[in-house]
């Protein structure tokens, strides 16, 4: 029977280290991005905090990235719309436009809601963590 050595053994999670690793999570629901940032920047004294600070940093990047792709189809398309009417002479859909618009704007809502729920779904994750390499 082999004995864990000390330094890989988990080590409990204080009670102020878990509220520093469920803050990242909180902020970024306020503050996407920016809040998380600060966070890794802030928590170096805390490994847990820092290593949630990352890991919601993370998630707002995925995030963002998935929206910024959506606005930037959704302005090619509209673009290319633009001057097709404007080199054919063809009126303008408005139909389509709008249509477009509410399918755009319920996507942005939509990741604004996964990013809430998720975040606050992994700050009661780092609460509820007691043991180190658990959560």
């Amino acid at each position: 029977m082999t004995n864990m050595p000390k330094a890989l053994a988990p080590l409990p999670i204080s009670q102020h280290d878990r509220l520093l690793g469920a803050a990242p999570h909180v902020a970024s629901i306020f503050f996407p991005i920016l809040g998380p940032a600060v966070a890794v920047l802030v928590l170096q004294q805390s490994p847990f905090g820092k290593h949630n600070a990352v890991q919601s940093l993370k998630g707002d990047l995925k995030l963002f990235a998935i929206t910024a792709t959506i606005i930037i189809i959704s302005l090619s398309a509209s673009i290319y719309s633009a001057i097709q009417v404007i080199q054919n002479g063809q009126e303008i859909d408005w139909i389509g436009m709008i249509v477009k618009s509410v399918v755009v704007w319920l996507l942005l809502a939509l990741f604004g809601l996964v990013n809430t729920i998720t975040s606050i779904l992994s700050a009661v994750r780092a609460m509820n963590t007691r043991v180190a390499g658990s959560g």
